[in-house]
């Protein structure tokens, strides 16, 4: 979560009051946004929220905006107001009365009053001016290390601030140092690499904590530092394996506390690294720190940076891509922190749309599960029609399909089994409740995500909403589109939120779908506008 005082951003949360997004709102107040909450009739369940000690620790940032509805685009919030939103969760519900009326259609609220939104929101975010910076839903980079200037205290000499890490210090016989080329801005590190004693070289440039830290929180256009999600420069290297190593000020006293993280050079060929922190490992010399107890890297920590080439990879593993000899890295123009994009609009849908959207036969559809054999006035295909319209927005985007949703576990199953009746059922429903609350605690429900349409399952609203708000700021998340439920775990004592971050590190881009074998998205039905509403 983020610190107090320093949110997130602002969100705008459609359907604020249902039984989904009260308990939406309450996440994204907990993970550190400001929410706007839009409601169409009542506000009994978002209400209390403003008195809740998430607010109250976040400085009363939630606003309630009572009369909203999706498919009157004259109930929507200002421009001004919808300008300042960096993500828009739509959450769109239909009561048992809408479902009741004869000419009630779906398509109204799902496709097209989520259309209109996006197409407002988009528009009132092309008219913002530019602040100088990258708001918080934007990609964008800053340069930590400058060669000629921060990092360089004789240039004309060609005498780099960059100090080296050989084995010598524990008795080997490498040897490697760094000189600065100006005419070409290229660090260049080149020695000797000898695996007979030791079998590593390395540089590491100065203290760059007082650079990080300016970079995070001024010249960005906000009074709150943007999340930078990794690290990337351009090398041209030897064909050999490296790493980068960072060192963070958490670890400041402990000298071969790294965090680490490999790349592979092609022989006389200029490429682009980009290393996600998420991918780095901290390690002891090259023996990786495991468990929950593992330090993680936070970009406002490094401390410096720094190059290694070494015959070992990690846990004494032979590095493959690594041999005894002479070599030369050079890396051009700096080295800069990326920031991924973020979703701006994030929709929640449904899990089945799509495999809804694909059935040709009777047969097909009563082979699948209870929602898509019932499909209430074409609803499944009214959600994957929004679904397609957000995609065509232009915008960043996150799609959630869940599966069934549930208040609570207990749902699943009558406690006491179907015969039980009076205090027997008491008596059964309390054994099962505590014989239930041991399982969790030593099986605990965590989240699987998945891509394709073919998840099925449950998922309780509380846990759907706490991946909701993770799904918002984050970078793995944009521009896919992946269902979500959640299992019981066997492992005893499973951390449920890494697990979570793991699933999401796994999705890919919507655009990418053919390359990992999947084939592309269904046509949406071509719904006239005028007769759905």
């Amino acid at each position: 979560s983020a610190a107090a005082g320093a949110p997130r951003g602002t969100c705008a949360v459609v359907g604020a009051n249902g039984n989904l997004g009260a308990r939406v709102c309450k996440a994204m107040l907990a993970d550190g946004w400001r929410v706007v909450a839009l409601a169409r009739g009542s506000t009994d369940k978002v209400t209390p929220l403003q008195a809740s000690a998430s607010v109250a620790e976040q400085g009363g940032r939630l606003d309630i905006v009572e009369g909203f509805d999706i498919t009157d685009p004259r109930t929507y919030p200002s421009g001004e107001t919808l300008a300042a939103v960096d993500c828009l969760v739509v959450i769109v519900g239909g009561s048992r009365a809408d479902f009741e009326k004869e000419d009630y259609s779906p398509f109204a609220a799902q496709a097209f009053g989520v259309s209109d939104l996006v197409t407002a929101f988009s528009e009132a975010k092309a008219k913002k001016a530019g602040n100088g910076g990258f708001g918080k839903g934007e990609a964008g980079e800053v340069k930590i290390v400058d060669f000629a200037t921060s990092s360089c205290v004789h240039n004309l000499a060609n005498a780099c601030e960059w100090g080296p890490m050989n084995d010598t210090i524990m008795g080997g016989n490498s040897s490697s140092g760094a000189f600065y080329s100006r005419a070409a801005d290229t660090l260049n590190w080149t020695g000797e690499l000898v695996f007979e004693c030791g079998g590593f070289c390395g540089i590491r440039s100065a203290d760059i904590s007082a650079v990080v830290q300016k970079k995070m929180t001024a010249g960005q256009g906000s009074a709150t530092a943007p999340a930078f999600d990794g690290i990337r420069f351009r090398v041209l290297g030897d064909g050999q394996r490296y790493k980068v190593s960072l060192r963070t000020r958490e670890r400041a006293e402990q000298p071969e506390a790294s965090f680490q993280c490999q790349f592979d050079t092609r022989e006389g060929e200029w490429l682009d690294i980009q290393l996600p922190f998420s991918a780095f490992t901290p390690v002891d010399k090259t023996v990786v720190r495991y468990g929950p107890d593992a330090p993680e890297l936070r970009a406002e920590d490094v401390l410096t940076v720094g190059f290694v080439l070494s015959r070992f990879s990690f846990n004494g593993a032979k590095n493959v891509r690594c041999a005894p000899g002479r070599f030369l890295l050079q890396v051009k123009g700096g080295i800069r922190f990326y920031r991924s994009a973020r979703p701006e609009v994030l929709l929640v849908s449904s899990a089945a749309v799509e495999r809804n959207q694909l059935i040709e036969t009777e047969a097909q559809r009563e082979a699948d599960i209870p929602i898509v054999r019932l499909n209430p006035r074409k609803l499944l295909n009214a959600k994957y029609l929004g679904e397609h319209l957000v995609r065509e927005s232009g915008l960043n985007y996150a799609i959630v399909r869940p599966t069934g949703l549930k208040d609570s576990r207990e749902e699943e199953a009558a406690p006491g089994g179907a015969n039980a009746n009076g205090a027997e059922a008491a008596a059964a429903a309390a054994v099962d409740k505590e014989k239930e609350a041991k399982e969790e605690e030593e099986a605990p429900y965590c989240m699987e995500l998945s891509q394709g349409d073919t998840l099925v399952g449950t998922i309780t609203r509380d846990e759907l909403a706490g991946g909701v708000a993770y799904a918002a700021s984050a970078a793995a998340a944009t521009n896919a589109t992946f269902e979500v439920t959640a299992r019981a775990q066997p492992i005893r004592g499973l951390d449920a939120d890494l697990v979570m971050r793991r699933q999401f590190e796994r999705l890919f881009p919507d655009a990418r779908r053919t390359e990992v074998g999947m084939a592309p998205f269904p046509k949406p039905d071509d719904v006239d506008r005028g007769v759905a509403n």
